[in-house]
């Protein structure tokens, strides 16, 4: 006799994160949240942004003094990542007069780069200490818009190149918003974007840690799976981030693992510690064995819109 779980529908990820049987799918019960995976495998957390009710007008005092030394610090802090991110851009579109749309833009430190190589740019964020940076530092345009706004569907068709860096497993509804930013592209357009994968050494160490001691040690997991609105919903594997792009209508250039850290060391040895002091100590030698072993733990996609 097939199991329950067996005879479920294999639903797609977006459609799974709706469905009212998927509290009965519990793969992970971590700090602060729990993570399902669907029959069709897709891992998600239940936590929805509500990104379509986020209100566009941005609140002038969110940019606090500690916000601004964060994103100045922290978010910004690994510019080699961004010269690589700088990099892949160049050898897929002449930049110059180029229209690029950054999704999750951040600091808008990316963007900065590819307007001084001539590139047109606008940036896409919810968090208004984000949005006010990018702009005051920046001078960006950035908008507090979510992909399923109906603000978008004026722009459709008109980027040479939509970024989402880090963006994806943020996302309430991936599925449909990779459709959306697909829509924004011209015809033989770019997508580019990197996101953390549940092949990759980071996951699995945390899947083997949580099974050995029974979910008492999550150990990554923790790190990898958001308690809040704006967190981690879900980790894609490599083969669902390849069926995602295609269903958008995209043709793959490249998807390639990496290994890459959206910040500094440091910043994540904090969130596993909770001692500044003990962190920056550490961060010195846990930075030469990434270094040394380069561990992947991402995925890098780029896409082409066909013409």
């Amino acid at each position: 006799m097939s199991s329950p779980r067996a005879t479920e529908p294999k639903l797609s990820i977006d459609a799974a994160k709706q469905h009212p049987e998927h509290t009965r799918w519990v793969k992970y019960r971590l700090r602060n949240v729990v993570v399902y995976q669907s029959p069709a495998g897709h891992c998600f957390t239940d936590l929805l942004a509500d990104a379509d009710d986020i209100a566009p007008e941005v609140d002038e005092a969110a940019l606090t003094p500690s916000f601004e030394r964060y994103i100045r610090d922290w978010l910004s802090g690994n510019r080699q990542r961004v010269a690589a991110h700088v990099a892949l851009a160049e050898r897929h579109v002449a930049l110059a007069g180029a229209r690029v749309l950054d999704v999750g833009c951040g600091s808008g430190v990316f963007l900065a780069e590819l307007a001084r190589r001539g590139a047109a740019v606008e940036g896409a964020d919810l968090t208004d200490a984000h949005v006010l940076y990018a702009r005051r530092k920046h001078g960006l345009t950035v908008h507090k818009r979510p992909l399923s706004s109906a603000f978008w569907s004026e722009r459709r068709g008109t980027y040479d190149l939509v970024t989402l860096w880090d963006v994806v497993e943020h996302l309430d509804f991936p599925a449909r918003n990779l459709r959306e930013a697909a829509d924004l592209l011209k015809p033989g357009g770019y997508l580019m974007l990197d996101t953390p994968c549940r092949d990759g050494v980071f996951h699995r160490i945390g899947d083997l840690t949580y099974a050995l001691s029974r979910g008492r040690y999550p150990t990554l997991l923790n790190l990898m799976y958001g308690s809040h609105k704006l967190g981690h919903k879900q980790i894609l594997a490599m083969h669902e981030l390849r069926e995602l792009l295609e269903q958008a209508g995209l043709e793959i250039v490249s998807l390639e693992p990496l290994h890459d850290l959206a910040m500094p060391i440091a910043s994540y040895l904090y969130k596993i510690l909770g001692n500044k002091r003990a962190s920056r100590l550490l961060a010195g030698p846990v930075r030469g064995l990434m270094r040394a072993a380069q561990p992947w733990n991402k995925a890098r996609a780029v896409a082409r819109k066909r013409a």
